[in-house]
């Protein structure tokens, strides 16, 4: 869960490209691969996805500039934006423009019930899409804000960031560099199981 208070504006921006940006290109390849059928041996023709892609894209980057960011900014004040709430939102930007821009004309035109299912249904897969933006949304802001933490205790606890640098380096269940090296390296006998070092 992110808080509003600490949120980066690098990471905030990450957070809103990388997730126009996931939820475009999956949309891309849901409509390649429906669209190519059994016109290519491959399941997903390249040239069909990216003759798709120059059109999600775009569409996906104005869902987040028209809608993704206002809503951000006017929510966040309020409450945490948490894993569940991201997914929600997300849903409602991928779908609402969908069900607004086609689901009345649709709706007025439609013959039976089967156009207004097939509508509805085309815009649970635009709201899918946008659940996933909102997903990689919030896990670029967890993310960042895990590593502004870490970079934070670094500065006020040196001790620490050595601690995380030697953590990393170590492979085996040993407690200190073997005598002699830098490293944690685990080496032949040594597999936490009480075997003695040479």
């Amino acid at each position: 869960m992110t808080d509003p208070d600490t949120k980066s504006p690098r990471y905030l921006l990450g957070a809103f490209l990388m997730s126009s940006l996931i939820s475009g290109l999956l949309g891309s390849v849901v409509v390649a691969v429906a669209l190519t059928g059994d016109a290519s041996p491959l399941p997903l023709n390249p040239a069909m996805f990216l003759l798709v892609a120059v059109f999600a894209l775009p569409i996906a980057f104005a869902h987040m500039l028209l809608m993704g960011v206002p809503l951000y900014l006017a929510l966040v004040p309020h409450w945490r934006v948490g894993w569940v709430s991201a997914i929600i939102w997300g849903f409602l930007i991928g779908a609402t423009p969908f069900a607004l821009l086609f689901g009345g004309f649709t709706i007025a035109t439609a013959q039976n019930a089967d156009d207004i299912r097939e509508i509805a249904r085309l815009a649970g897969y635009a709201g899918g899409y946008g659940a996933v933006g909102g997903l990689v949304f919030n896990t670029v802001l967890v993310l960042g804000e895990r590593a502004r933490e870490r970079a934070a205790r670094c500065r006020t606890a040196p001790s620490f960031c050595l601690s995380l640098k030697l953590s990393a380096s170590r492979t085996g269940s040993c407690d200190a560099p073997w005598r002699g090296r830098t490293s944690c390296a685990r080496r032949c006998g040594c597999r936490g199981s009480g075997s003695r070092r040479p």
